[in-house]
């Protein structure tokens, strides 16, 4: 990709004479974002890009000058296609993971490897095994393929109305005259793993089962057994345990993008766009529902589950007393023989006022050793607008556990809809995305939700 330089004073027909062929220099420097490129071939690309984005900015800066438009457009080019490079640098990280139960992980730096292995559950309903996917674990390995599948940067690039060879722009138009249609498994799957990428709840440890149909049921133990000493010809004394269903229900979930025209048919990256903004706004509306979902037409989250534990900081909510309300709220997962929790979800506001908080002496403060290795993360999707009293919509809450309790069962196939007319009085196509997913908590004891906690 070559730089051409200062066009402030271009002509119009050459800046757009200079977009095009930057068009076609970005079309070479692209990516599939499923992994597949090599990588010496991704570290030249890389390295291509900084050094044109570099050429960029020494040039404005050393002619005191803003970007023009067109080194504008180069500059955002290089930016998103440095984005879609880490991606597949990330992807590729996820692919070292094999299948068929069993994952070695390589880590390229220090070529060490470990040993991961899939957990399987029985659907009740079919009798058949389910994988339950760790963060690790790609969803797109669980998916049937026939080997002659376009790819996912094809496939976006058809629908966004690019030049693409006959088959992609085949699988991307579809059938349904109002232009819906199913998106091909294989790329429903990238997708879906993109938005795991993404997805907090995935990255605190929760895990996904890929569902087969609408609904799906499996065992959990409700209560556990109690083991108990008995003399010789003595009554066996009756246990507690319950084993119950854990059903997932597939509910709809959808997204709605607006792009302009002028945009689609400039941008070379306007497939990779589409696809990120469709990953992006799900995910965070998965995290949603799985944190504190309702269940009324969504799944129904930890927070509104009556099962799991609740420490409160009063009445009418309290600020923070350090880290004693963390130590509180593993108190009361402990105290019915749940795991030492490994995270804590919490509002941006909590996490900042954490580390805020100051000992005696005016230094932060030290994390207790059951705090001291926990993960704290940081969720825009945690309200800081509850109720506790007569506090007032002021008070948030933190999500306590081990995530790995929480699994978000998710449909391997999408459906994205083409609203070519809908919003042509604003020269913009509409993309309608729909997925349908569900979450569960397998074990309601290993979470507390700390609730109550003022600015």
């Amino acid at each position: 990709m070559n730089y051409i330089p200062a066009l402030e004073k271009s002509t119009e027909k050459q800046i757009m004479s200079f977009k095009r062929t930057l068009l076609i220099d970005a079309d070479s420097l692209a990516v599939s974002l499923n992994g597949n490129e090599d990588a010496k071939e991704l570290h030249a690309k890389r390295s291509e890009l900084k050094k044109l984005a570099r050429s960029i900015i020494d040039t404005t800066t050393k002619e005191k000058r803003n970007l023009s438009e067109a080194e504008n457009d180069a500059f955002d080019v290089c930016t998103n296609l440095l984005n879609d490079i880490q991606c597949a640098f990330d992807m590729r990280s996820e692919k070292t993971f094999a299948t068929n139960g069993i994952n070695e992980v390589s880590n390229e730096t220090t070529g060490e490897t470990s040993t991961r292995s899939i957990e399987t559950w029985t659907d009740q309903q079919t009798g058949k095994p389910v994988p339950i996917l760790g963060k690790e674990h790609r969803f797109a390995d669980h998916i049937q393929r026939n080997g002659n599948e376009i790819s996912s940067r094809d496939y976006f690039a058809g629908l966004a109305g690019h030049r693409v060879s006959a088959e992609a722009r085949a699988q991307s138009i579809g059938t349904d005259t109002k232009g819906g249609f199913m998106v091909p498994e294989h790329i429903s799957a990238e997708v879906i793993d993109l938005l795991r990428a993404k997805n907090v709840c995935i990255q605190a440890g929760a895990r996904t089962m890929p569902m087969s149909a609408q609904t799906v049921r499996v065992c959990r133990v409700d209560s556990d057994p109690v083991a108990s000493w008995t003399g010789e010809s003595s009554l066996i004394p009756d246990t507690d345990m319950n084993i119950g269903a854990l059903d997932f229900i597939a509910h709809k979930l959808t997204c709605l993008i607006k792009v302009s025209r002028e945009l689609l048919q400039d941008a070379g990256n306007a497939s990779t766009v589409i696809q990120n903004a469709i990953a992006t706004a799900m995910s965070a509306e998965l995290d949603s529902a799985a944190l504190s979902g309702s269940g009324a037409g969504c799944p129904l989250g930890i927070a509104n589950h009556t099962t799991i534990n609740t420490y409160s900081l009063g009445v009418d909510g309290h600020i923070l007393n350090g880290y004693d309300d963390i130590l509180y709220g593993i108190k009361e997962i402990i105290s019915v023989n749940g795991p030492i929790p490994k995270t804590a979800i919490m509002s941006p506001r909590t996490l900042i006022g954490y580390s805020l908080e100051k000992s005696g002496d005016g230094k932060p403060l030290e994390r207790p050793d059951l705090v001291k290795s926990m993960t704290f993360i940081d969720s825009s999707k945690m309200p800081v607008t509850e109720v506790q009293g007569a506090s007032g919509a002021v008070c948030s809450s933190i999500i306590l556990g081990g995530f790995e309790s929480l699994v978000i069962g998710i449909r391997s196939i999408m459906d994205i809809q083409v609203l070519n007319e809908r919003f042509a009085d604003t020269g913009q196509v509409g993309f309608l995305a729909t997925m349908r997913a569900d979450t569960a908590v397998y074990q309601p004891k290993a979470f507390c939700k700390i609730i109550g906690i003022k600015p």
